[in-house]
């Protein structure tokens, strides 16, 4: 059953802060710790968090205030949930920071903080909803109104972060898929492990395997796992009581992933090179996929985030961020900022590399008046010597109606399916134009043909605009951001999260961002006294 948290302070007259020097009383005050109760305490919305709990007469949760405050806490001092609990029991910021006059009476413990997380994450699971991450970004918004931020100007970056998880060889990876599922048989009942691979339950086996092998004997025994693999599904595809279990599951996505399958019946392992990033990395986080970026390989997610910058304030803000598996495209995730984050609606600059640029983007930019920079744009360069197509008049109706020469086409169409412009010019009109030898135009027999799609037609007008004062201008700016990524790594260790998988490792980074803002904002504020 649901149950609010306080939304006062109570801290009483006989409570042992107030029985500190008044000195001391008011450095809480005007410290960390009473901004942290004025501005992320008490803006809790926790409204936000009933349908995680039963709607029927039980025992009540804990304050949901108080938790999500917490885990804040947590990150902000860089704390582990030990050294976060002893915290909240033994240092009056913290209780100061929660409102907290009798700390006995709350009841706090290590497992409240654990139950939660799993609330938290069950009700993802099951409902596509991440409520924490929402929380993160409400309590962002509202910092930044409380300090009246100009949110005109944006920019956005992109980095990895790595999955806690060991990183396997091909070999390795299927010894541990096998052995999971032999130690869930043998678990169950000894005598459903067949006698083929009792070897896998015996004590020195894997280093026998593993690292007795000779690096010309890896391909021979990466076939044979392969073989025994098959062999273990076989077995297990006829034992219906695994069919749900993780173990099951992974062997069966191995296998898929790993193999192709003859028309006998016979799976033989792919090559190493055509394996899939998003294929399974390590069975500990299954979510987990690979990315090769920069020459380095890494396993893991990515974490896409967008800052508002108030140049004024010399203040910026996290206030929009997603988190995903790494193989996920910059183009990607500022196609999804762009058309369908709150945010978007309020900016009027987003400065980002070239990696975002998408057509799409582009277009669902123009249509909100957000003026977009792409600091380098990637993919084939245009000939410098070439006109840009954008050079080329065209109408509503999406027609070419003249050349870069002002001449009329003899006839001109559209293909609104493939995004597709042509144009037909006369071949006589063509070969006086002192344009001709630069323009896109294609020379033909009889007459001469321009042919263009409309993301050439925006990356060209794009294009365009590098090299201009404004251009350079936002380039610069948005190189700051990065400054921002190597803060929060340092600050915050976003590449060593304790945890396994996507829903988790969000929840690690939501908690950091959070924690992020609240100092900046604290900086700020006291930074103008």
């Amino acid at each position: 059953m649901f149950k609010y948290g306080r939304k006062e302070q109570q801290i009483t007259m006989d409570s042992p802060i107030m029985q500190l020097p008044k000195s001391l009383v008011e450095s809480l005050e005007k410290g960390w710790a009473g901004s942290f109760y004025a501005n992320v305490f008490l803006s809790v919305n926790e409204d936000r968090f009933p349908p995680m709990y039963s709607q029927i007469y039980s025992r009540p949760n804990r304050p949901v205030n108080i938790l999500i405050s917490l885990l804040l806490l947590k990150e902000l001092h860089g704390l582990t949930d030990e050294q976060l609990i002893a915290s909240l029991y033994f240092d009056y910021r913290f209780q100061y920071a929660l409102g907290i006059s009798d700390i006995e009476s709350e009841g706090i413990c290590i497992n409240t903080l654990t139950n939660f997380r799993m609330r938290l994450l069950q009700y993802e699971a099951k409902h596509q909803e991440d409520l924490f991450e929402q929380e993160m970004k409400a309590l962002s918004d509202k910092l930044a109104e409380l300090v009246g931020m100009n949110k005109s100007m944006a920019r956005m970056d992109s980095f990895m972060v790595s999955s806690a998880c060991k990183k396997l060889s091909r070999l390795e990876l299927v010894y541990r898929v096998v052995t999971a599922m032999i130690e869930a048989l043998h678990k169950q009942d000894k005598g459903l492990v067949p006698e083929a691979f009792q070897d896998f339950l015996k004590e020195g086996y894997r280093n026998t395997l593993l690292y007795h092998t000779r690096s010309e004997e890896a391909g021979s025994k990466l076939e044979h796992l392969i073989d025994q693999a098959s062999e273990l599904y076989n077995h297990v595809n006829r034992l219906r009581d695994f069919h749900g279990t993780t173990a099951y599951q992974q062997l069966t996505r191995l296998l898929r992933e790993q193999c192709i399958e003859t028309e006998e019946g016979v799976r033989i392992a792919i090559e190493g090179a055509k394996l899939k990033p998003d294929g399974l990395q390590n069975p500990s986080d299954s979510s987990a996929t690979y990315r090769n970026k920069g020459g380095k390989g890494h396993i893991g997610y990515v974490t896409n985030i967008v800052e508002v910058r108030d140049v004024e304030k010399d203040l910026g803000l996290i206030l929009d961020f997603d988190v995903q598996p790494n193989i996920h495209s910059d183009a990607a995730f500022g196609e999804a900022f762009v058309q369908k984050s709150p945010l978007a609606e309020d900016i009027e600059v987003l400065a980002v590399d070239g990696a975002y640029y998408r057509e799409e983007t582009v277009k669902a930019a123009e249509s909100k008046n957000i003026e977009m920079n792409f600091s380098n744009m990637t993919g084939r360069k245009a000939a410098v010597d070439h006109i840009p197509v954008t050079q080329f008049e065209v109408n509503d109706e999406q027609i070419i109606t003249a050349c870069p020469a002002g001449h009329a086409p003899l006839r001109s169409s559209y293909n609104e399916e493939k995004q597709v412009y042509k144009a037909t010019f006369d071949k006589g009109v063509c070969q006086t134009c002192p344009m001709l030898s630069t323009c896109p135009v294609q020379q033909q027999v009889k007459n001469n043909t321009v042919r263009f799609t409309e993301t050439k037609r925006q990356s060209d007008a794009t294009r365009i605009k590098h090299g201009t004062e404004r251009h350079r201008e936002l380039s610069r700016f948005r190189a700051g951001v990065e400054g921002m990524v190597s803060a929060i790594r340092r600050r915050f260790d976003v590449d060593n999260l304790p945890v396994f998988g996507l829903l988790r490792s969000k929840m690690w980074i939501s908690a950091k961002i959070g924690a992020f803002n609240f100092s900046s904002v604290f900086k700020y504020q006291t930074r103008m006294g």
